[in-house]
């Protein structure tokens, strides 16, 4: 189901806490490109049932004009939510330089709360880059010192070596060199974190000669039979003319909806991409809407929440009651996705596709000449057919 917001929402990620879901957000109230760009805060939407959400308002912001904030990952331990997130510092090349033409050096924070609106700063967490293990191809343009992409931090707590580990994404084409997924290894979810090797990098993928795409990011792990799954989101412009061959070799959508798979048998990686099955597909994909950045959240009864934001609507969505799974050909899934849910909110929303374009205009015409006849007919093909 869409998250409808007056302002310009981005990135969300979700969990449940407290007896209530709590949906965290990047939110402008500024228009134009670029969106990335913008004087942005984290925003806070809650719900008890995914269906009515209060509108909790901005709950993180920048220091000073110079900064902007970029996605990250929730943690819950103790009788605290921590908040791992990331920061992009603006730098101008003189004096003259607008917003859309400053450098960006990243870095990430923390903060934590005990009721998930009022945060502090932990000040003590500190985890820059190592230019021997990540180098950047950006400089600052006075002090000489290396910029970096550093951002998107996702943390997860691992049962088996029991460390915590900081995934976090770096490189691509703004900083001059690849895509890479930087991984840190603590005891302590507050640190101090160690780096290690590169969890995955992505220009090294067999049969292809070079990174397949701009940048990786919006990055998300899961476990599952014994392996773990590193999901990526990329935007479909930067993607390589060799990795379209290959995607279209498969007869795979060249998409910014896709979500990449990797696959490792350590949470320290390597990762390498799932080439038999890149990307995760969907039972009945013609109704699910497009949505980029998918974050998926595992809910107390098993079931997976799915959330992302649909560009270029700026609108948030969030669908429960999905299984993350294998089919028969080991190709991953998302499945029990409500098809009368789905079709019900595609008839009055639309979605940014074609096909729900069109169907959405026939369904307002069709209730002009006497109400919810798409739907109505489904409910009977459904139950006749049971699809």
């Amino acid at each position: 189901m869409q998250i409808y917001q007056p302002k310009r929402s981005w990135d969300p990620i979700v969990t449940y806490w407290n007896g209530v879901y709590f949906l965290y957000c990047l939110e402008t109230s500024q228009e134009g490109p670029p969106f990335w760009l913008k004087k942005n805060h984290i925003h806070l939407y809650k719900s008890p049932n995914l269906k009515s959400w209060i509108d909790c308002g901005p709950v993180l912001f920048p220091k000073d004009d110079q900064e902007i904030l970029c996605a990250g990952s929730i943690i819950l331990k103790g009788p605290y939510l921590f908040y791992f997130y990331s920061v992009a510092t603006l730098i101008k090349l003189d004096k003259n330089t607008p917003r859309e033409k400053c450098l960006a050096d990243q870095e990430l924070r923390l903060a934590r709360s005990t009721d998930g609106i009022h945060f502090e700063n932990c000040d003590d967490f500190y985890l820059p880059p190592d230019p021997l293990l990540y180098p950047s191809g950006r400089q600052h343009p006075v002090e000489k010192r290396s910029l970096y992409a550093w951002r998107d931090p996702y943390v997860l707590y691992c049962d088996s070596t029991q460390k915590y580990y900081i995934y976090i994404v770096t490189g691509g084409g703004l900083w001059k060199n690849s895509p890479t997924i930087a991984v840190a290894r603590s005891e302590n979810l507050e640190g101090p974190y160690t780096l290690l090797a590169p969890a995955l990098k992505v220009a090294n993928f067999k049969g292809l000669s070079s990174s397949f795409c701009g940048e990786l990011e919006k990055i998300d792990i899961k476990y599952l039979n014994g392996t773990y799954y590193l999901f990526g989101s990329a935007w479909h412009q930067g993607i390589t003319p060799e990795f379209k061959s290959f995607l279209k070799s498969k007869k795979l959508p060249i998409s910014n909806y896709n979500t990449y798979v990797f696959r490792s048998n350590h949470p320290e990686g390597p990762f390498e991409l799932f080439t038999e099955n890149p990307i995760i597909k969907y039972r009945h994909s013609w109704i699910y809407p497009g949505i980029y950045g998918k974050y998926f959240y595992e809910d107390s009864d098993g079931s997976i929440l799915v959330c992302g934001w649909q560009p270029p609507l700026f609108r948030m969505w969030v669908e429960k009651s999905l299984k993350l799974t294998f089919n028969k050909r080991q190709e991953l899934f998302i499945l029990n996705y409500d098809l009368k849910v789905g079709l019900e909110a595609l008839l009055n929303h639309g979605f940014n596709t074609r096909l729900g374009k069109f169907l959405h205009r026939l369904n307002r015409y069709l209730k002009i000449q006497g109400g919810n006849i798409i739907l109505d007919l489904f409910v009977k093909f459904n139950k006749k057919f049971k699809i």
